[in-house]
């Protein structure tokens, strides 16, 4: 399965909320601990690089707390570059799962709108 890194770093919380579900059939728990564990890969990659971006176009502020950027050139050069990074794709050796399967589960609407490409109906 191949979705954007973007799409997967959205999907955070909501696969941290079925990760603690306890309603799930066991092997919709495999696929969303294999999908967790590669989020996490993902999450501390995108980090590592979106901190190089920050570090190319920006500064850190005097009290060392946050980047400031000098110029509108530099804000849209780091948002092109961070954009096109959320656009890459990420393959997953997972099965999207039937959504019947959350039937028991407590996953708000808004937390399964962020795992739709996990979802078949």
């Amino acid at each position: 399965m191949e979705t954007k890194l973007g799409t997967l770093l959205d999907s955070e919380k909501a696969l941290s909320v079925l990760g603690q579900e306890k309603n799930l059939p066991a092997s919709i728990k495999y696929r969303v601990a294999v999908v967790i564990g590669k989020l996490v890969d993902e999450v501390k990659r995108y980090s590592e690089l979106q901190k190089e971006l920050l570090e190319k176009y920006a500064k850190l502020n005097d009290e060392k707390d946050r980047y400031v950027f000098n110029s509108t050139e530099e804000a849209e050069a780091f948002s092109k570059e961070i954009n096109a990074l959320r656009d890459e794709p990420v393959i997953l050796s997972v099965t999207p799962f039937e959504i019947s399967n959350l039937d028991n589960t407590d996953i708000s609407a808004i937390e399964m709108r962020s795992i739709l490409w996990l979802i078949v109906e």
